[in-house]
């Protein structure tokens, strides 16, 4: 059967057909987010009973492999954007890895103490594709405890490791006109001062003017 013609101006077709469009989308039904595992593992966070045991259990029930982790398998540094996160992807990775009994240190780019993502902690907050839940109670009130900068997991996003303090700044772009101009201007510095030559002197003899000792027995 043929589409009924649609009358009307261009921008009144254009309405009409788009109101039909919107009126057939039909948004999948999908699980609610507090069935999914990630919320039954973030709500066993915030009840204190995610340890290595279980860990190690869950571990062993995907995998099929027989898992043994040592008592102190060592440090992981978490390096956290400060213009923001999303909660659960801090919260359950940093529990994990702790529950395994890794040592967990916190670092953002300037020392200061992220913020988090608002939708991330939202059990309102839904996905604009799928129309479904995003964030479980479980996840949400996980995300609180480290939000909350008198728990003790907010007090470790208090005061994490600065980057700019610990580690040198990046080199920029460089050229190889652009280092020997460098190389040039630092030659002095090291050397000595340059003195005064005619242009007519030899490169040799020029070398020879330089007042390090050093230099001097380079040029011989």
């Amino acid at each position: 059967m043929e589409d009924a013609k649609v009358e009307g101006s261009p921008a009144e077709v254009a309405e009409k057909i788009a109101e039909s469009h919107a009126r057939a989308v039909v948004f999948p039904k999908l699980e609610f987010a507090e069935k999914a595992p990630v919320g039954d593992i973030a709500q066993r966070m915030v009840d204190g009973t995610f340890d290595k045991a279980f860990l190690i259990s869950e571990i062993e029930r995907f995998t099929g492999v027989k898992v043994d982790i040592p008592d102190n398998p060592g440090k992981v540094l978490a390096v956290i954007p400060e213009h923001g996160y999303w909660s659960s992807e801090l919260t359950l990775t940093d529990r994990v890895f702790r529950a395994a009994g890794y040592e967990v240190e916190f670092a953002t780019p300037r020392g200061e103490r992220p913020f988090v993502y608002g939708v991330s902690t939202d059990t309102t907050f839904k996905d604009q594709a799928w129309n479904a839940a995003q964030v479980s109670p479980g996840e949400a009130a996980l995300g609180g405890l480290y939000n909350d900068p008198s728990t003790e997991d907010g007090q470790r996003l208090n005061s994490p490791r600065s980057l700019d303090a610990w580690l040198p700044p990046t080199p920029g772009p460089t050229t190889r006109r652009s280092r020997a101009s460098r190389s040039a201007r630092s030659w002095p510095r090291a050397c000595g001062t340059p003195a005064t030559m005619p242009p007519s002197s030899s490169s040799a003899a020029r070398a020879r003017t330089w007042t390090s000792a050093g230099t001097r027995r380079f040029a011989r």
